[in-house]
């Protein structure tokens, strides 16, 4: 990245260990589950879940 450095105004922060040299590492884990659904979606009937005749 390029730019002008700006004074970091905040300690404890992601920023402020790249500052001093270390390296961030943020655990996220998003669930985007809509778990109130999954019971209306388990009676669809699904094109997968009926068996092929040939």
């Amino acid at each position: 990245m390029d730019g002008a450095k700006v004074e970091l105004l905040e300690t404890d922060t992601d920023g402020d260990a790249l500052h001093q040299g270390y390296i961030a590492i943020t655990p996220i884990h998003l669930d985007l589950t809509h778990h109130a659904f999954i019971e209306e979606l388990d009676r669809w009937e699904l094109w997968h879940d009926k068996q092929l005749a040939l």
